[in-house]
């Protein structure tokens, strides 16, 4: 029988939180995993790139729009059940960015405003545990969760407020 901690595998995901106004760019993904449901843009870090570039390159081909200044709001260790992959996601904010905003073939974009985020259908579990730490320039979160293939599970969050230069 092989051992399931003999297996080192982590993979690492990386997010664009575009805040304006009061509103965040939101992804409807239209591919899997969770096609159908709403997050920030993101997707895996490619290997010989830093976590910003993989943020920034994610943003850039999801939504036309390039990241400036990104700072990192926070990490999620996520453990999905019966993936034998562990997650790190590191999700990255800033209220500035450049070019045209476009839809790419990951999904239909759109500006959620975050007085209607707990009205809204078809959040991402992830962005509805994480959405009031977006919120806030200078808080710093991290945490845990082991999630069912919906990203359904108990996320256990920590915040603190980071001075940045």
């Amino acid at each position: 029988m092989t051992d399931p901690h003999s297996r080192n595998i982590t993979v690492v995901t990386v997010f664009g939180v575009l805040i304006k106004d009061e509103s965040v760019l939101m992804i409807r993904r239209a591919k899997e995993p969770y096609k159908g449901l709403c997050t920030v843009p993101g997707g895996h870090k490619l290997h010989g790139e830093s976590l910003v570039q993989a943020a920034v390159r994610e943003m850039r081909e999801e939504t036309g729009l390039t990241l400036i200044n990104p700072v990192l709001a926070g990490m999620l260790e996520v453990e999905v059940d019966g993936d034998g992959r562990d997650f790190l996601s590191l999700y990255y904010r800033t209220r500035i960015c450049e070019g045209s905003q476009k839809e790419s073939p990951e999904g239909e974009l759109f500006w959620l405003p975050w007085s209607e985020v707990d009205q809204t259908s078809n959040l991402h579990p992830a962005f509805l545990a994480l959405a009031p730490y977006f919120q806030q320039d200078h808080l710093f979160f991290s945490g845990q969760t082991k999630v069912n293939s919906l990203g359904q599970g108990t996320y256990r969050l920590k915040s603190f407020r980071m001075q940045y230069p």
